[in-house]
């Protein structure tokens, strides 16, 4: 496997923009010196037995589970990448490829298996200048977090929505009758939203309507509580909704790089 001691942008922006049947993103917290070096192939053992579970629900053989995982195993046996190991190391595995990064962030143990990596672990790196918002956007599940450059948490906003049947039901009760959900493979990233339009509304423009509606009440509580404390923001979520967001935002500090994906 390559690995490095940095991640650049592009490279960043190359992982983001990968796509596959099956990638896999993991990620775990390493030490750089002591007893605590001895944790890293552990963990990364962990995280191999849930990759190759969910590896194998999906319908793969054993030779395909193994093309895919094989690279990351060969370095639970090599001492030199634990022993001089920085906070956190990063790995991205596909079949026949794989590549990892030894980073000062203090990662928490993550498996991520999907037709896109998993990068919003990597995001505090990349804050130049301190700390940022990021905001995650599905029909399903927003949610924001303030993140610095070692790390990333979940914040409480206040009267923000917590998902497009809520913002729609604190609007107008009634369009619970109209609106209806169902999480499938997908999870809470997923398009699984239906909408039942009425009289001369079709189901597209009611649907339309009904986004703006949420990202409108989402966008108002994000700029109250962002304007207390001005920091950039950073959208992520599902593709079709982020354009749609930002035609809703006010907030200022909303800048162009995003990541796209559940």
């Amino acid at each position: 496997m390559n690995w490095k001691d940095r991640m650049t942008r592009d490279e960043l922006d190359r992982i983001r923009s990968a796509k596959a049947e099956r990638l896999v993103s993991l990620y775990l917290p390493t030490a750089r010196a002591g007893r605590e070096t001895l944790q890293g192939p552990i963990y990364l053992k962990n995280l191999l037995t849930q990759a190759e579970q969910e590896l194998s629900e999906l319908g793969l053989r054993w030779n395909e589970i193994e093309e895919v995982l094989g690279a990351a195993r060969a370095l639970l046996d090599d001492d030199h990448i634990w022993v001089h190991a920085s906070d956190g190391f990063a790995i991205f595995l596909s079949p026949g490829q794989a590549e990892g990064y030894r980073l000062p962030v203090g990662f928490e143990e993550k498996c991520v298996v999907g037709t896109r990596f998993h990068i919003k672990p990597l995001l505090p790196y990349f804050a130049k200048d301190g700390a940022f918002y990021v905001l995650t956007l599905s029909e399903n599940l927003v949610q924001m977090y303030l993140a610095t450059r070692h790390q990333i948490h979940t914040l409480e906003v206040p009267e923000m929505p917590t998902s497009m049947a809520e913002a729609l039901a604190a609007h107008d009760p009634e369009s619970q009758l109209q609106f209806h959900t169902s999480v499938g493979s997908g999870g809470a990233g997923g398009r699984a939203a239906m909408f039942f339009g009425t009289g001369d509304e079709t189901g597209m423009d009611k649907q339309k309507k009904e986004l703006r509606e949420y990202f409108e009440r989402v966008d108002r509580a994000v700029t109250r509580y962002a304007n207390s404390a001005p920091l950039p923001l950073i959208l992520g979520g599902v593709d079709y909704l982020l354009p749609i967001y930002r035609k809703t935002n006010e907030f200022p500090g909303l800048i162009d790089p995003q990541f796209e994906g559940n």
